[in-house]
């Protein structure tokens, strides 16, 4: 029986990784490409805004709700609603447009081309988001679990509170960067806040402080996650017939970065707290200031 188990969770990661390979291909490569076309350099800052908030204002409630549901009903129940609105999200794409996009390259192209010395600073930017992603997405959620002993409630909670507080600022500085503010300005003086905030988390102690630093790590995290995602969506756009090829190597970049993240945080974690990762994601998010807008001749 014991063996038999083990089976079971010996394919559950492999089944699980690949899973989430396919639905990277064939859910955020087409995003990318749909919203890199489907939306106008006038307003693109606007329009990366009013995702991001809509996000924010799912955020609120998500949480609180998803902790919720851990304490009364366990995490199956949560994982089985999670499925049914993934599913469920799909229908609203079956209105847009088909976008007429032929991928050109070989792999080998592909990787020459990942490669390539005239695409190495844009690229090393996305190797950097997805670098303080992983520590965003995996690191920290797990540092406030330890830090509130396991309390999913608490943490919910906590959590909506944080994204609470970011989403008015959020529409407010997509309309401004369209209108009146340089992207790069705003995007390099954003790296240097929100790297800041990873910083002090590393000594966060209290639930207290998790909502304090988490509301400006949040709010300063909108200075360089709107003029970033604004830029790459530009320089998609900038490519024309080749927004699918640069999209893919942006995905290979992203991924690449949180790869050799997730090695980093390991080799940390072995000799010193968790939280001491934090500078890693501050030192990602100083990459930022590597992208750059112009075309990366991909022809």
């Amino acid at each position: 029986m014991q063996i038999e188990q083990r089976a079971e969770c010996n394919l559950d990661l492999p089944i699980s990784i690949l899973i989430v390979v396919l639905y990277r291909l064939f859910y955020w490569l087409p995003y990318h490409v749909d919203f890199a076309k489907f939306t106008t350099k006038k307003t693109r800052g606007r329009q990366v805004s009013i995702i991001e908030a809509t996000r924010s204002v799912l955020g609120i409630f998500i949480p609180l709700i998803s902790g919720l549901i851990i304490v009364h009903f366990g995490f199956n129940v949560l994982f089985i609603i999670a499925i049914f609105l993934y599913l469920s999200s799909g229908i609203p794409y079956l209105t847009i447009p088909r976008t007429r996009e032929k991928f050109v390259w070989s792999l080998r192209k592909t990787w020459r081309k990942f490669l390539s010395k005239k695409r190495r600073k844009i690229l090393l930017a996305y190797v950097a988001d997805g670098s303080e992603n992983f520590i965003g997405l995996v690191v920290w959620p797990i540092f406030i679990f330890q830090l509130l002993d396991g309390d999913y409630l608490k943490v919910g909670a906590i959590s909506a509170l944080i994204v609470a507080v970011t989403v008015i600022m959020q529409l407010t500085l997509g309309k401004y960067m369209d209108l009146k503010i340089s992207k790069k300005k705003v995007l390099k003086w954003g790296s240097l806040l929100y790297s800041f905030g990873w910083l002090i988390k590393i000594f966060i102690s209290t639930a207290f402080q998790i909502f304090v630093v988490g509301a400006y790590h949040s709010i300063t995290s909108i200075f360089i996650r709107t003029p970033f995602d604004a830029l790459t969506y530009e320089i998609a756009a900038d490519e024309e017939r080749y927004v699918d090829e640069f999209t893919v190597l942006h995905e290979m970049a992203i991924q690449l970065g949180k790869s050799l993240m997730a090695i980093l945080v390991i080799v940390v974690s072995l000799y010193f707290a968790i939280q001491w990762v934090f500078v890693l994601a501050a030192l990602s998010v100083i990459a930022f200031n590597l992208l750059q807008k112009r075309k990366l001749e991909m022809f």
